[in-house]
């Protein structure tokens, strides 16, 4: 009986890790063109425009390229992505970020918009692609979001820190 219940557990346990363990993929940006990009995906700003950088994300694929023009002052290059998404099952939000010149940059976001509110995550950022993985566990909350299997909109972010224009791009969401 003891064994029976050990397994059961030890069974259990595994199917767990399993279904934490799904991996969705939000975005791999194989977009035709800019056209295409831009109906899923909208610059905050227009004078911070979107565009696609094909075949420069780790491993070939395509990315989202956005301006960060902040000699025209603006707060932040960034793209929102519109669309009702359910992460509730999502133990971690991981993506490729490529930052051409980190010295004008004061930090980078990502967020997602629930309700309400929004779970925010500002994530480290170095010159060239890096990996980044974010726990859901660790973002901040503003307002009142609605929960994780309610967000409606993807944004991400890259601040202001200097009056110098460089880009980022987003790949692998």
């Amino acid at each position: 009986m003891m064994r029976c219940m050990v397994l059961l557990i030890l069974t259990l346990t595994v199917m767990a890790a399993a279904w934490a363990a799904e991996v969705t993929r939000l975005d791999q940006f194989t977009y035709a063109d800019d056209t295409a990009l831009h109906a899923v995906w909208s610059p905050m700003f227009p004078e911070a425009p979107l565009s696609l950088w094909v075949g420069q994300a780790p491993g070939g694929g395509n990315a989202m390229k956005f301006a960060c023009p902040f000699t025209r002052g603006v707060q932040r290059g960034s793209g929102d992505r519109k669309g009702s998404l359910n992460l509730l099952r999502a133990g971690a939000i991981a993506f490729d970020f490529y930052v051409d010149d980190p010295a004008p940059i004061a930090y980078c976001s990502i967020y997602f918009h629930s309700g309400d509110g929004w779970y925010g995550h500002a994530f480290p950022f170095k010159k060239g692609w890096q990996h980044v993985v974010l726990s859901k566990g660790s973002f901040n909350i503003e307002e009142k979001p609605a929960g994780w299997d309610q967000v409606d909109t993807v944004r991400i972010s890259a601040w202001n820190g200097k009056a110098q224009d460089t880009f980022c791009a987003i790949a692998n969401l």
